[in-house]
């Protein structure tokens, strides 16, 4: 499986921080970030890739279209690949025991997240046809912990993924990668119901949207996580438009 993470060219301390935290994957290949100050929003509006007024900054945008474009190329070249965003720290067993996790899973499957943002739920089926079950992290540990997490030896299950935000990190096979694009694409000003949190949110994000479709596709979380983010709001080359 290709290992790839995403990273904006002036991104240079978060890609050399992203590399030690990560060190015990080999092979991990990067992928260049769209600038999303570069975008023209009115050319991607008329090409049919937006519709209305998603609640999205310009680096949402960016951060969405990198996704879209590893999809396709997941698509294109028919080789199930593993995404990392540039903020993501994994367990020192990541390699061995995702591809053992992957082996597990139906032959049909379309998308497995290692790890979601502790700032909100995880919402899975672990009995099936019985009650989803609603996961909260304290990510305020999280953030504290990291260093002690990516020498840990994480044994996990896979279970049906229902809801959640974040993308710090997932596997997705060329068929996943297929629905993923027609789903999220193009992106829309809408809402969506989250039951971990019982309300109504905005689109404000790729993962937002990704959340709302897991229900309707193979969608696995592994648990305990295999990845983890601090989800640090003050350095995010997201939600403070950097």
């Amino acid at each position: 499986m290709k290992y790839i993470y995403i990273n904006r060219d002036k991104d240079a301390d978060r890609r050399s921080t992203f590399l030690e935290n990560n060190s015990h994957i080999s092979d991990l290949r990067r992928f260049c970030a769209i600038e999303g100050t570069s975008l023209d929003i009115d050319e991607l509006r008329a090409a049919g890739m937006i519709e209305g007024n998603p609640e999205y900054n310009m680096a949402s945008y960016g951060n969405a279209l990198s996704h879209m474009l590893l999809w396709s190329a997941v698509q294109e070249h028919g080789e199930a690949t593993c995404i990392f965003e540039d903020d993501a720290i994994t367990c020192k067993n990541f390699v061995e025991m995702s591809e053992k996790t992957i082996a597990s899973l139906p032959e049909n499957w379309d998308i497995i997240l290692w790890g979601n943002n502790h700032d909100t739920t995880l919402v899975i089926d672990m009995l099936s046809g019985v009650t989803p079950c609603i996961i909260s992290y304290y990510e305020f540990f999280t953030q504290k912990n990291t260093d002690k997490f990516r020498e840990m030896n994480v044994e996990c299950l896979s279970f049906r993924l229902m809801q959640t935000f974040g993308i710090c990190g997932y596997s997705v096979s060329p068929k996943g990668a297929s629905a993923l694009l027609q789903a999220c694409n193009p992106i829309k000003e809408c809402e969506y119901f989250h039951m971990g949190i019982n309300r109504n949110v905005p689109n404000g994000g790729i993962d937002h949207i990704m959340s709302y479709n897991y229900k309707n596709m193979n969608s696995y979380a592994s648990f305990p996580p295999l990845c983890l983010t601090k989800n640090d709001k003050e350095i995010s080359t997201i939600t403070n438009r950097a």
